[in-house]
Parts: structure tokens; sequence; C-alpha cells
């Protein structure tokens, strides 16, 4: 077996502890990469190195900062998105939907 290099910082807890992925999992990254473009590319977690105590850190809660260009409404949907509890992720569906709101309101 070959160890391969993985996106750990984009990765869901439950990716990272079990190596599970599913739907939900996706949502986490996904908002992972929606914090990255309201940062202007900035790199999520910066100055952590990946070790074990980074997965018992975000079980602790952590989550990267509210972005830059980012309005509250949008910290709150990515925030949802990185729940603890993959269940309690929104759906597609309603990230679309939320996304959509918030556009609407910038118009």
């Amino acid at each position: 077996m070959t160890k391969e290099p993985l996106p750990w910082k984009w990765m869901a807890i439950e990716s990272l502890q079990e190596l599970s992925f599913s739907s939900q999992s996706d949502v986490w990254a996904f908002a992972v990469t929606l914090w990255e473009i309201f940062s202007l590319g900035s790199t999520p977690y910066t100055g952590l190195s990946w070790s074990v105590d980074f997965v018992q850190k975000l079980g602790d809660g952590l989550r990267p900062p509210m972005p830059s260009l980012g309005t509250e409404e949008l910290y709150i949907l990515l925030q949802e998105c990185w729940n603890s509890d993959a269940g309690l992720r929104p759906i597609p569906a309603k990230i679309v939907d939320t996304l959509t709101r918030i556009q609407e309101k910038v118009k």
C-alpha cells in the first residue's frame, strides 16, 4: 500500500478520523473552498501543520475565521457546513438557496 497526500485542510472531521466520505463531507470541503474564494485565495488554517492534534482541534470547534469579503449570512452558512455532526450539515439545495438569497441582496 502506498501513502498518498490528502487535502487535510479541506477534509471533514469524519474523513480525517475514519476516511469516511459522503455528500456531507463534500459539503464541508465546498464550504472551505467558498471560504478561500471570499478570502481572496487565502489558505485555510494558516500556520497549522498536519497532526492528530489538528483533528482534535476541529472536534473542539476550530474553524476558519470569517472571510474578509464574506457577509455574516455567508459565514453562518459556512459554519453550518462545518458542523461536527455530518447529519446536521445543510444539503446542497439549501446551500444553493442561501447563496442565491445572498447574491440577490448584493445586486
